[in-house]
């Protein structure tokens, strides 16, 4: 019941009387690990995210193949700059098997900015076959072959973001960019 009613606290933005109605719940069963989940969760929407890690860690300790514990663990990290530790914790939800296409999208720009393309290509590549139809893989996909001066291939996914979403303004000015520095005006279509 205690599991419930924090459930429903957390669905109205009562997440103090979430996190009271959880450590209920843990009190009385200690390797619930869903109540521990939404008990971070809750501490996150309320910005200690500390005590949200505390309870991703806890959830791991009890059953470290819940892969949700290390996505949410991750997008934490994430928020703190703490990037080396997201991506870790992404890269045990990938191996778990879970298809969380977020986290290969967070992974992929997280690598950009450390300058790791060809990892950042293929996390961007999973993320594809999951999701083809999200225009931010191929966008991240076109800034990775720009950083590694495959302007083809960077044109190319720039070309597939916007195919898919038309006004993509990030897509169109890089790829303006390209064909300016290639003096290439005619590649651009409008």
């Amino acid at each position: 019941i205690y599991y419930n009613l924090g459930n429903a606290y957390q669905k109205i933005g009562e997440y103090a009387k979430s996190i009271e109605c959880y450590n209920q719940t843990v009190g009385l069963n200690p390797n619930w690990f869903e109540a521990y989940l939404n008990c971070g969760n809750s501490y996150d929407q309320m910005g200690d995210f500390a005590k949200a890690i505390e309870s991703y860690d806890t959830i791991i300790k009890i059953n470290p193949y819940y892969a949700a514990a290390y996505i949410n663990k991750g997008n934490i990290l994430n928020k703190l700059n703490r990037q080396d530790e997201a991506l870790q914790c992404y890269d045990v939800a990938q191996k778990l098997g879970v298809n969380n296409y977020e986290s290969y999208l967070i992974s992929a720009e997280i690598l950009i900015k450390k300058g790791e393309y060809k990892k950042s290509i293929e996390v961007c590549n999973n993320a594809v076959r999951i999701n083809p139809y999200d225009p931010r893989a191929y966008y991240f996909l076109g800034m990775n072959f720009f950083h590694i001066r495959d302007l083809n291939s960077s044109i190319e996914n720039f070309k597939k973001t916007i195919d898919i979403k038309p006004d993509y303004a990030d897509a169109y000015f890089l790829q303006g960019s390209i064909a300016m520095k290639r003096k290439e005006f005619a590649m651009i279509e409008i």
